[in-house]
């Protein structure tokens, strides 16, 4: 054996050995890619359906007014002594109402499957800010009582096994989007 030389079956396993670390590498670096990826779209899916179930569709609000507007309407008629149109405008009243409680049912079931989305995948900056903005709009006064946080931890399990620790986000601001109460401690 000469010194200094490396004998070849020794290079053969060298090489070997290369190509089976970059390889590894490769995979690796290509699977952590691909995850931020599907977190990315997920995230931009989540924001846009909270953008589009923020404030209530335009059909519930007009149903809503129109169902105002009979309402005040058939007062008008009965205090006037015209029963058979106030009867008609009761009658459309309850039209409206069923219709604006069942539009109004839809677009609260598509603001929270909006809001858990982005419970769950949401930048940690991006949940505080809406439930901030659930806060401050009143738009969950009721408390939570006492079983909200065994609720939480579920989403927060959730949240932990697709983000990373630096994303971590408050029991009470899950509590707010997700249980649609104010946590109380």
């Amino acid at each position: 054996m000469s010194e200094g030389k490396l004998q070849p079956w020794a290079v053969a396993v060298f090489g070997v050995v290369t190509v089976v670390i970059g390889a590894l590498l490769n995979h690796f670096s290509s699977v952590s890619e691909k995850r931020t990826s599907l977190l990315d779209d997920a995230r931009r899916q989540a924001y846009v359906k909270v953008l589009d179930q923020i404030e209530e569709p335009v059909g519930v609000t007009t149903t809503r007014a129109e169902k105002d507007k009979a309402a005040k309407e058939a007062v008008e008629a009965e205090k006037s002594g015209e029963t058979q149109e106030a009867q008609e405008l009761r009658k459309r009243v309850d039209e409206l109402d069923a219709k604006y409680t069942a539009a109004y049912a839809q677009w609260v079931r598509d603001w929270k499957v909006a809001v858990n989305q982005v419970a769950i995948y949401g930048d940690s900056g991006v949940v505080g800010a809406l439930a901030e903005f659930d806060r401050r709009e009143h738009r969950h006064p009721d408390s939570c009582g006492t079983e909200w946080k065994r609720d939480v931890q579920l989403y927060q399990k959730m949240r932990r096994s697709l983000m990373p620790d630096e994303e971590a986000v408050s029991d009470r601001d899950l509590a707010d989007l997700v249980m649609m109460c104010t946590a109380t401690d």
